[in-house]
């Protein structure tokens, strides 16, 4: 049944507007995304779901809207662990709903979105990286935003970022994370920055090397 919706929301623009006002629809999707069945079918799940919010604003509205949704999102990315598609996946609906401006703070805000996107920045594969990395780069532009980021588990994000410009291992990646670390500094934010443990020091060998 997953191949089957995945392929027609994947072929049929009309589909997805359709289907991202179907509550019950996406209920189940989600169930199926976090339950004991075959990889391919939470591949397919979640799939879907990325198909849907791709096209237009209003699809991304409505799938924020749904708690239970950015849940199985949460959920999915921090448990699997051998499909690479799935995680892809995942990092890929979150950026698409960081896009939205009216919605970042209620993404970034919902139970374990942050920590799903941290684990996601360290993914072997490059796109679920770039993916997790610009969607923390979209959500830190939103004032509100960028203290939460911060301050979340002591400012891990900027030990993830720190690691990934001493690592250099692709120049997108390394500058879609300036790009966060930029929209993140404010007059308000600056002071978490100077004061978190060797940040400052370590940035400043990058910089020189």
């Amino acid at each position: 049944t997953m191949k089957v919706l995945y392929r027609y929301c994947l072929r049929i623009n009309d589909a997805k507007t359709d289907m991202a006002s179907n509550a019950r629809l996406l209920k189940i999707v989600s169930q199926v995304s976090t339950h004991d069945v075959g990889s391919g079918t939470k591949e397919d799940a979640m799939g879907i779901i990325r198909n849907i919010a791709l096209p237009s604003k209003e699809n991304r509205l409505l799938l924020a809207s749904k708690p239970f949704l950015l849940d199985a999102i949460v959920v999915t990315a921090l448990n699997e662990k051998n499909n690479y598609k799935i995680r892809e996946n995942c990092s890929a609906i979150l950026w698409y709903l960081a896009v939205e401006s009216e919605i970042r703070a209620k993404v970034l805000f919902h139970h374990g979105v942050i920590d799903a996107l941290m684990r996601l920045t360290s993914d072997l594969y490059l796109k679920t990286k770039l993916n997790a990395v610009s969607a923390i780069g979209n959500l830190a532009t939103a004032p509100h935003t960028k203290s939460h980021l911060l301050k979340h588990r002591s400012g891990e994000v900027l030990d993830i970022f720190l690691d990934i410009f001493r690592r250099r291992e692709d120049s997108d990646v390394v500058r879609r994370a300036g790009r966060t670390l930029r929209h993140l500094v404010n007059k308000e934010t600056v002071g978490l920055i100077v004061i978190h443990n060797g940040f400052l020091d370590g940035l400043t060998d990058c910089i020189l090397t």
